[in-house]
């Protein structure tokens, strides 16, 4: 919503709900333009590392802790178990 909410200002519109008029170039927003754009792109890039990375690590994080003997899927310890065969 914060991105969709920046997008007015990049653009450079303008709406003014006084006189209910629409202005494509505003003053107000060319000062505050290259704000928006680090804000737009700094939302974008948590959101993708939130989304897609920290996901992605903990699962292969999880795969190797399986791998090399870690914990298991209920939560205990593995154990290697060797069984004997007496004759």
């Amino acid at each position: 919503t914060t991105i969709l909410g920046l997008l007015p200002m990049v653009t450079g519109v303008s709406i003014n709900f006084t006189d209910l008029s629409i202005s494509l170039v505003s003053e107000s927003s060319q000062y505050w333009r290259s704000m928006a754009i680090v804000v737009i792109f700094g939302l974008m890039l948590a959101t993708f590392l939130t989304l897609v990375v920290v996901p992605t690590l903990y699962t292969l994080s999880d795969r190797l802790s399986r791998k090399m003997g870690g914990i298991g899927q209920d939560g205990e310890q593995q154990e290697e178990s060797l069984f004997l065969i007496e004759e």
